[in-house]
């Protein structure tokens, strides 16, 4: 009797690393800017430490500490940087074209970003 309950104890801890794990979709509504009020989708998979965009895009860098998720994404014609706050919903948001000319255009300086907030709201059910 006690090895059985060991083993359902030792199995049930062994499975519960996967509890944690899973693929939220979130609405993020932009805060601030040109774009004021326009919502995009994402699913986040903590799993598999990976963001996908309507566009079938992926993230990259992807991290997870105390609950702020950072990200990147990249183009031949952009740079992203991202930061999500999960308790709060609000993200950060760093963006610039990579052409020089473009970013100058903009009004941006070498290695400076155009920056906006979005706040986000994650789905009320797992979807997945």
């Amino acid at each position: 009797l006690m090895k059985k309950l060991l083993g359902i104890i030792v199995l049930g801890l062994l499975l519960s690393g996967n509890a944690y794990a899973e693929k939220t979709l979130i609405l993020c509504t932009q805060d601030e800017g040109k774009e004021k009020g326009f919502s995009k989708s994402y699913i986040i998979d903590t799993e598999k430490k990976q963001i996908y965009f309507n566009n079938n895009k992926t993230s990259k860098n992807f991290q997870e500490i105390n609950n702020i998720i950072t990200y990147e994404t990249e183009s031949d014609t952009y740079e992203y940087i991202a930061e999500l706050d999960r308790y709060t919903g609000k993200k950060k948001v760093l963006w610039r074209p990579k052409d020089k000319k473009k970013q100058k255009k903009m009004g941006l300086k070498d290695d400076e970003y155009d920056s906006w907030t979005e706040t986000c709201i994650a789905h009320p059910k797992k979807i997945f």
